[in-house]
């Protein structure tokens, strides 16, 4: 995609948020409405920084950052080996990716979800396994394609790109996304 389209693409997704924010002091329930307000405002916040070609890279706690994104969602644990660490880079790009492995996980585990948050010499690492059914290699091997939806997934809702996009972003800002498959599936980043 060339950066004309992907401009228009910007600009009318920045104007349908702009028609959400609208519609969103509307609604009546105070919860669901600040809800709302937060998720039009990530994605505009990563819109705003994605048109930005120097994206800025700060200190971020990442385990402030998993607590946050995990909520009080009782599938999930989390273990770490530290209790606060800090890894550079842009919040909202690794929010991103967390995220997507966490509804991933969500939507395909059949019971609980472990994350593991450890330090390997200069890096940190994410981890997150979940229970299911094994893929076959070739599936394997199309995880982070886009629009990949493995045979598990007939009765999941999705379009087969959470995968991708947490793989590209990772990607662009210099991270290890990788699969496996012991005895459950484990996705894991690497921070540098």
């Amino acid at each position: 995609m060339d950066a004309y389209t992907l401009k228009i693409i910007r600009h009318e997704l920045n104007n349908s948020l702009a028609r959400m924010l609208f519609l969103i002091d509307e609604v009546k329930d105070k919860d669901l409405k600040i809800k709302l307000e937060k998720e039009v405002n990530l994605i505009n916040e990563f819109l705003n920084e994605s048109n930005d070609s120097n994206i800025p890279s700060t200190e971020i706690d990442i385990v402030s950052l998993v607590k946050e994104i995990l909520g009080s969602d009782s599938r999930i644990e989390l273990f770490s080996d530290f209790s606060d660490f800090s890894v550079l880079g842009n919040k909202t790009i690794i929010r991103h990716i967390l995220e997507n492995l966490v509804a991933n996980a969500l939507k395909y585990s059949d019971g609980q979800i472990k994350i593991m948050l450890r330090k390997e010499g200069e890096t940190i690492c994410f981890e997150i396994s979940n229970n299911g059914n094994k893929l076959g290699s070739e599936e394997e091997g199309s995880l982070f394609d886009y629009g990949f939806r493995g045979s598990n997934s007939k009765y999941a809702l999705g379009e087969g790109v959470g995968l991708y996009y947490a793989n590209k972003l990772s990607t662009s800002a210099g991270y290890d996304l990788s699969y496996e498959f012991t005895n459950q599936h484990v996705f894991r980043v690497i921070f540098n």
